[in-house]
């Protein structure tokens, strides 16, 4: 059977890979794939982000081991299910994947919490559907088990960022999804919204809001990107790259001194970062005017002078993102 064919009779299987590689190519074309990210902060109130997370992945390796498995896995499902209950199973194991790395304070991106998902369905099925006699077995479920403490010992030693809540989310509904007890999967859904809801009142960690202000000044939203690089500087604050963002968010909303002082901030903690022109223009603006301790409040117009060598809004001088490695799962 060609693989059309397959893609015919397992739709909701052959849209996720479809989905998947889509998302990844676009994101290595430059493409922003911003909107189908998990951010934390926002899983309650932008809920689609629990589910399009799911289809950026962290590399070429992640890609086709994720894809490998949904393949392999997800056929066997939607062959004996249907592509309702498939489609059901899939938003269910990603909000519960999803839904752990947000009530963590985590961003995640990746198709593992599914293939755990559906591991252990078909799994927890096998104990009482003759349809699924067999589909796994007890070795499959050790390699899946291993793979899972594995991802938890290189993700402590630092050496791959691994969003293992995913892993157990994905798994712990795709198995209560699976058991006869109908009413296991709706208390476990519960917990994770609960556990969402819980950590929403919780301050939002620094690199996280960092994350959100360098995403909404690319995207324009110069209120929440000014209001959230002041929380930053509240919070003791003194990277360079925050008072460079925080003085353009400032000058594209017309308060051009406020930005002059943020910008004169920014180069008395790291010089090297911008070019000497801009450096002299800088503090020839400045020279004259009193500098203030607090966060700078409004005065007269100043020049409009884009923000250096800061080619794009969020990124370093140098072009390295400040923003924290999202979790492959």
């Amino acid at each position: 059977m060609s693989l059309i064919q397959d893609a015919q009779r397992f739709p909701v299987t052959a849209v996720m890979i479809v989905g998947a590689v889509a998302a990844v190519l676009a994101d290595a074309s430059g493409r922003s794939i911003e909107h189908l990210m998990l951010v934390p902060g926002l899983a309650l109130s932008e809920p689609w982000r629990l589910v399009t997370c799911i289809l950026p992945h962290g590399g070429a390796f992640h890609l086709l081991f994720n894809v490998y498995w949904i393949w392999m896995l997800g056929r066997v499902i939607e062959s004996r299910m249907g592509s309702p209950v498939t489609a059901v199973l899939t938003v269910l194991c990603a909000i519960a994947a999803s839904g752990l790395e947000a009530a963590m304070m985590h961003s995640a991106v990746g198709l593992s919490g599914i293939v755990y998902g559906f591991a252990f369905y078909a799994y927890a099925r096998g104990k009482t559907d003759p349809r699924f006699y067999g589909v796994i077995d007890a070795r499959l479920i050790r390699f899946f088990l291993g793979w899972f403490f594995l991802c938890i010992a290189l993700t402590e030693l630092g050496v791959l960022s691994v969003a293992n809540a995913a892993h157990f989310g994905g798994g712990l509904m795709g198995f209560a999804c699976g058991m006869r007890r109908r009413w296991v999967a709706p208390v476990v859904l519960g917990a994770v919204v609960a556990a969402m809801a819980f950590s929403s009142t919780q301050p939002v960690p620094t690199h996280m809001l960092r994350r959100g202000a360098d995403q909404d000044l690319q995207d324009g939203k110069l209120g929440p990107a000014i209001e959230a690089y002041e929380r930053l500087i509240e919070g003791g604050d003194m990277r360079a790259s925050t008072w460079n963002n925080y003085g353009i968010a400032l000058q594209d909303s017309d308060r051009l001194e406020e930005a002059l002082e943020a910008w004169g901030l920014a180069i008395e903690l790291d010089p090297q970062r911008f070019t000497p022109e801009f450096r002299k223009r800088i503090q020839l603006e400045l020279q004259g005017r009193p500098r203030r301790s607090e966060t700078p409040g409004a005065g007269a117009p100043g020049p409009r002078t884009r923000g250096a060598d800061v080619p794009d809004h969020g990124t370093r001088g140098d072009g390295s993102s400040e923003s924290s490695p999202r979790g492959d799962r």
